[in-house]
């Protein structure tokens, strides 16, 4: 047999080696299928916890978003509660109103009803002569002051009698009154002709009327006419009496009277702002000798300067004239004041910034100075005006308030609410011109210190540039405003380079202000070349919680300054080091420290080119951050 023939049989070394080969596969496999399940429940896992995670973020922000809504609704029901008392105040008001107005007109009636005076004329008048029609006709007003006889003080209940025909009644559509010692001044100016001196008949008439040269010479003549200028005089009060009773003015007065009167009507808040009259108002209450009658018998006011006082109550009368009282409730606690860096240091924020935002709390908070606002919130609830040119306040609403206070020589903030602003005007020439010195003093302080508000800043600089003769545009003022901050303020720095922005830099800081002094910022004012606006403040809510919580966590603070033994600013006052009590400073440092300290320095420079810092001021500095 050929070997081509044979057939080969594996060995028994070979099939081992393919079994074993097999097993390991199969081991591979189930290795391998072992592994993917383990990934897929991993993968499973993840995908479950990044939905979980996602679950709690979104069950978290859905609290955050509830309680933010059940604070509001807190806040809203306070407010509804205080709109629904103003409400109840201004209905009982206008009830007691109609009550006193439907008293009154019942009075009116009845008493018109009972007095119906009837005036009849006996048919043969004794001892009176009769005088002829052409006297009647030529009458004159001089003559008839000799009818009023020295009977003035005769009771008007008197029978009054008149040249009228028999059977002739006469019937009074007004009540009895008793006769007025003070006549009022239209009646006086009406009659005012009645006044003058008696002149003797012309040559004239006593040719033609020999018999009647003196028809009033006789005691029944004088007694007919005074009777009946009795009855116009009474009829004249009487109209006089009844239009004063109802003015404006005597209401007002009667509606303080009952409210004196009325124990368990108490006033809405003792601490209210009593809105000063207007100047015209205060003209119009002048006594006469600061006025005169022309010759057409109208009363002119005399002409006078308005003080300080003035301008003040005139500014207030515009800008607060329809401006109401927010009623609180329960009361804001009376005589709870705050300093200013407990507020800073308990809830986040500058202690010397006009404008500051509370961290703990998010809110954000106004303090204004009455030494620049002397028309400010002095009230919580009430309204106010603020003399400011920062519009953001204007523009993001609402701002909590504080106002400024001085408790034992101390200067703390009293917490006035939650205010809206709005932009009600500004402070012209001759108002600016009419404050007090102390206003002045302020606001010129402010504007030379000033350099973190621009808008400040820019007046400035447009005085300054007015005063040397300059152009002014907005390149010129921003290149002033430069020199003043030590900033960048122009546009053209965003295209430079990282070099040729520390070469203009160095430029800025090189260059000095022109120079100004206060006077020429306080005569811009007064000459109306700069102006000051006029914010109109307005409560709208009370935080109470907040002051429930300051209330709580005051009796506990100790400032910093006094916790870590060093001043909260970082400087130390030069009595300090004079007397030797400052803390311990090295006069020298290593090399490293020199060189980690100026390193730093430049960053912080580099950093802070394009952004403000908080300046280092008390409250009672006069470079307040305004």
């Amino acid at each position: 047999m050929s070997l081509s023939g044979e057939i080969r049989v594996p060995s028994h070394d070979t099939e081992a080696q393919i079994e074993d080969l097999k097993r390991e596969r199969d081991k591979s496999r189930a290795q391998y299928l072992e592994t993917l399940k383990k990934l897929r429940r991993k993968a499973d896992v993840e995908r479950d916890n990044d939905g979980l995670r996602k679950e709690n973020e979104r069950l978290r922000k859905d609290l955050e978003e509830a309680r933010a809504r059940a604070l509001k609704a807190n806040d809203d029901a306070a407010d509804m509660w205080g709109q629904k008392v103003t409400v109840e105040d201004e209905n009982r008001d206008l009830k007691r109103l109609v009550a006193r107005l439907q008293h009154r007109l019942e009075e009116l009636t009845l008493s018109g009803a009972r007095a119906q005076v009837k005036v009849e004329k006996p048919s043969k008048p004794a001892m009176m002569p009769t005088p002829s029609p052409s006297l009647r006709s030529h009458s004159t007003a001089p003559e008839v002051i000799n009818l009023i006889d020295d009977d003035d003080d005769d009771d008007d209940d008197d029978m009054a009698v008149d040249t009228y025909p028999p059977g002739h009644s006469l019937r009074l559509g007004h009540p009895h009154r008793q006769w007025s010692s003070s006549l009022n001044l239209p009646w006086m100016l009406r009659c005012q002709h009645l006044h003058a001196p008696n002149t003797p008949p012309t040559k004239e008439n006593s040719k033609k009327r020999p018999a009647d040269a003196s028809p009033m010479g006789s005691e029944s003549g004088r007694a007919t006419r005074n009777s009946s200028l009795n009855a116009v005089v009474q009829s004249e009060t009487n109209s006089s009496n009844m239009n004063d009773e109802f003015g404006p003015n005597n209401m007002e007065m009667q509606e303080a009277n009952e409210r004196e009167c009325d124990p368990t009507e108490a006033p809405r808040s003792k601490r209210m702002r009593q809105l000063k009259p207007t100047a015209e108002h205060s003209r119009a209450s002048n006594p006469p000798s600061s006025s005169h009658v022309s010759s057409k018998g109208k009363r002119k006011a005399a002409s006078q300067p308005l003080g300080g006082n003035d301008y003040l109550s005139q500014i207030e009368s515009t800008h607060l004239k329809d401006a109401k009282h927010y009623t609180i409730h329960p009361p804001a606690p009376e005589g709870f004041y705050v300093p200013r860096v407990f507020v800073a240091d308990t809830y986040g924020g500058s202690a010397y910034q006009f404008l500051q935002t509370l961290k703990a709390r998010n809110i954000k908070c106004v303090w204004p100075k009455k030494g620049l606002n002397p028309l400010v919130v002095d009230a919580p609830g009430a309204p106010g005006l603020m003399f400011a040119s920062r519009l953001e306040i204007a523009e993001s609403k609402p701002w909590h308030v504080f106002s400024e206070r001085q408790v034992e020589k101390q200067t703390r903030w009293e917490y006035m609410g939650k205010y809206e602003s709005v932009v009600s005007g500004r402070i012209e020439a001759e108002q600016f011109a009419g404050q007090s010195e102390e206003v002045k003093t302020q606001w010129r302080k402010l504007l030379l210190s000033s350099k973190k508000a621009d808008v400040y800043v820019a007046m400035r600089a447009r005085i300054a540039l007015r005063k040397h003769g300059l152009r002014i545009d907005n390149d010129s003022v921003d290149r002033e405003m430069e020199a003043i901050t030590k900033k960048r303020k122009r546009s053209v720095y965003k295209e430079m380079t990282k070099d040729e922005k520390r070469e203009a830099m160095n430029e800025i800081k090189a260059r000095e202000p022109l120079a100004i002094t206060a006077e020429e910022i306080i005569d811009a004012f007064c000459n109306g070349d700069e102006h000051i606006k006029i914010l109109r403040m307005e409560c709208v809510g009370y935080d109470h919680a907040f002051v429930k919580d300051m209330q709580e966590k005051l009796p506990h603070w100790k400032p910093k300054s006094e916790a870590t033994g060093q001043k909260a600013s970082g400087r130390v006052p030069e009595s300090e080091i004079e007397d030797g009590s400052g803390p311990s400073i090295p006069l020298r440092r290593t090399l490293r420290q020199r060189k980690s300290s100026s390193r730093l320095r430049e960053l912080m420079n580099e950093e802070q080119e394009d952004e403000e810092d908080e300046g280092e001021m008390s409250d009672g500095d006069s470079d307040y951050e305004y």
